[in-house]
């Protein structure tokens, strides 16, 4: 059976589409697990009320978070609050790990392009929150929060400091540097537009997945790959 050698983990929203689930190998020493950040917030039942977050902590010491982030959006009044208040709860989070010193690996759907190498064209990206979700205009935002949802400075300088607190390495750029943005047909992003070449998101891509660990275990990743390449993900 698929996944037979693996303990399966599910944080299951209450509606919509948000989830996550984790896979643990049987041959390691089983995980505590629990669903939530731990600060009481939007909690239903032990369980982030949208499914967003799966906690693993193992023997060792080691601390797994799985997370789906919820996109910014593309206004004010819906969505940018919402986002302010995740990340504020992550960097704390991710202090709390540093301090206690664990070994710590953040992963999942992040739903953010660190930087301009992240994303297949830059000036286009950041020049989306002009035009407003699906071509209708959008009231006018901060120039910080300018840009495709996940591509925001302000995005990008949060995140930014959730890792330098939590003391964490995205290790797929640790391993694959790159100052300009690659190719859009390169194996380098994780999200994709559509793959019909009328549709104003084809052939572009923005890399929002991540792995990122504490910098002591830096040394022991061998690998981290994006698969998958061109508008038709192959691969």
């Amino acid at each position: 059976a698929p996944f037979s050698g693996y303990r399966r983990f599910f944080s299951l929203a209450e509606w919509r589409y948000a989830g996550t689930a984790l896979l643990v190998k049987k041959s390691l020493a089983p995980p505590k697990i629990t669903y939530e950040f731990g600060d009481g917030v939007d909690t239903f039942a032990g369980h982030d009320e949208n499914g967003r977050i799966i906690v693993a902590e193992f023997p060792s010491g080691l601390r797994v978070l799985n997370t789906y982030v919820p996109m910014n959006g593309w206004s004010e009044e819906k969505n940018f609050g919402r986002r302010r208040a995740w990340d504020a709860r992550m960097l704390a989070f991710a202090s709390r790990a540093k301090e206690e010193g664990r070994d710590f690996v953040w992963l999942g759907d992040l739903n953010v392009a660190h930087q301009d190498c992240d994303v297949s064209d830059p000036t286009w990206f950041r020049a989306q929150k002009d035009r407003g979700k699906n071509g209708v205009p959008v009231p006018a935002v901060p120039p910080e929060d300018k840009g495709q949802p996940g591509y925001s400075q302000t995005e990008q300088r949060r995140f930014g400091e959730i890792l330098e607190a939590g003391g964490l390495v995205d290790t797929f750029r640790a391993i694959h540097p790159a100052l300009p943005p690659p190719d859009a047909g390169s194996a380098s992003f994780s999200w994709r537009g559509s793959a019909h070449k009328t549709d104003i998101y084809y052939n572009r891509g923005m890399r929002v997945d991540y792995v990122c660990v504490s910098e002591r275990l830096q040394a022991r990743v061998r690998s981290s790959v994006v698969l998958g390449s061109g508008p038709e993900r192959k691969g």
